[in-house]
């Protein structure tokens, strides 16, 4: 079986760039396209979410349609620290 390459959506939260998740798929030899979206608008979202494998979040809501229209992700991540969550 050829490899897959993953396509990763991050949305909002607290990420200036994608710096450390380009290093670990390198070194873990994984093609990957990692795309950071700011601010929290659903159709902006909507342009970036038809080929996302993973969606990654902090604050952003995601909504019935968001789910819809990501046919072919696999993982929905809620990224965060603490206990209140």
């Amino acid at each position: 079986m050829g490899k897959h390459k993953v396509a990763m959506l991050i949305l909002e939260g607290w990420f200036e760039d994608t710096k450390v998740e380009e290093e670990v798929f390198k070194e873990e030899k994984v093609d990957a396209d990692i795309v950071l979206v700011s601010g929290a608008d659903e159709d902006v979202i909507m342009r970036h979410v038809a080929d996302a494998d993973a969606i990654l979040t902090c604050d952003v809501e995601i909504t019935r349609r968001i789910l819809e229209a990501a046919k072919k992700c696999k993982i929905v991540a809620f990224i965060s620290v603490g206990y209140n969550n």
